[in-house]
């Protein structure tokens, strides 16, 4: 093979692993690097699933990027719920089988199953442990990945901070310190930790593209980024509760009015989207820490705005 060849070679075989290389590609490969595998862990009692949510973009221009990275990481965030909320209902133990079961499509009858399941049971607790973004210039496919990892004792834990108190968030450097050690500009929608004296930390990330702005002020884009941040916080603290109470109501329905799985979970999808954001509009949270950071997928400045609210002990 001649030295031309082989570089022709060598740049399809770069390009056609680029095009695999997708947000749930990427999760995995993260999760892995953390020792942790998706399924059920019976030595920890703890389950990992993925959720993924994609959107035909003809380019990653800065407005269209925005609006699909927040809706995207919301819808997947739901997704990985589904997954978890599947393998707590037919109760699996077997890691290989759950495997199989994240990877197939679901039916109708299963779709409903997942319904009832959460209609029946409020997860409380799903944490997030990562995301990732891909972009195929080839199909116009960008797709956003979340992994989430529950269990009884994190479902403990959070339903006692919910029926809890929240404290005034007035020790920023806290949060700070926590955003310092983290690449903020690639993450997509919350998180939370656990500070040194043991209080729970909820955060809600906004990222909006600030390159090109073309004259608009800077500070019109930390608004955005703000209210991405706020809109993320309030997601996250209260998507369990609305997706129980959304269910509740679909199973009193005689009939879903569908036939097929994907607008079964699409109506599903809707009515918790509708509902989720009146639960903790008033708990004290706020910015927290603001910067600008470069978003890994493209190479962008972009505007991050991090909201917090701290649960008491």
């Amino acid at each position: 093979m001649s030295c031309r060849h082989l570089f022709l070679f060598l740049v399809f075989a770069l390009s056609s692993w680029a095009c695999l290389a997708d947000a749930e590609s990427s999760v995995t490969e993260q999760l892995k690097n953390a020792g942790l595998d998706v399924g059920y862990d019976e030595a920890k009692q703890r389950f990992v699933v993925i959720g993924t949510a994609e959107r035909k973009l003809p380019d990653l221009s800065r407005g269209l990027f925005d609006k699909a990275r927040n809706d995207l990481g919301k819808i997947a965030a739901l997704n990985a719920r589904r997954e978890l909320m599947y393998m707590l209902d037919i109760n699996i133990k077997a890691k290989d089988t759950i495997k199989a079961t994240v990877k197939a499509g679901m039916t109708v009858n299963e779709i409903r199953s997942v319904i009832e399941h959460f209609s029946k049971v409020k997860l409380s607790g799903c944490k997030v442990l990562c995301t990732a973004e891909s972009y195929d210039k080839s199909s116009g496919n960008y797709q956003v990945a979340l992994a989430i990892g529950w269990s009884q004792k994190v479902f403990i834990d959070a339903e006692k901070t919910s029926k809890g108190e929240w404290r005034s968030v007035d020790d920023d450097d806290r949060y700070e310190a926590w955003c310092k050690r983290n690449d903020l500009s690639g993450m997509i929608g919350s998180r939370d930790f656990t500070d040194t004296d043991g209080l729970r930390r909820y955060v809600g990330i906004g990222v909006v593209d600030v390159d090109g702005l073309k004259g608009k002020p800077l500070a019109m884009a930390m608004r955005k980024a703000a209210a991405k941040a706020k809109e993320n916080l309030i997601f996250s603290l209260s998507v369990d509760t609305a997706a129980h109470d959304a269910a509740q109501r679909m199973v009193r329905e005689t009939s879903y009015g569908v036939t097929e799985s994907r607008q079964l979970w699409e109506k599903f999808e809707s009515m918790v989207f509708a509902s989720y954001s009146g639960a903790f509009v008033n708990r004290n949270q706020r910015e927290v820490y603001s910067t600008i950071g470069t978003n890994p997928l493209t190479g962008r400045k972009m505007q991050v705005s991090v909201y917090g609210v701290t649960a008491s002990q």
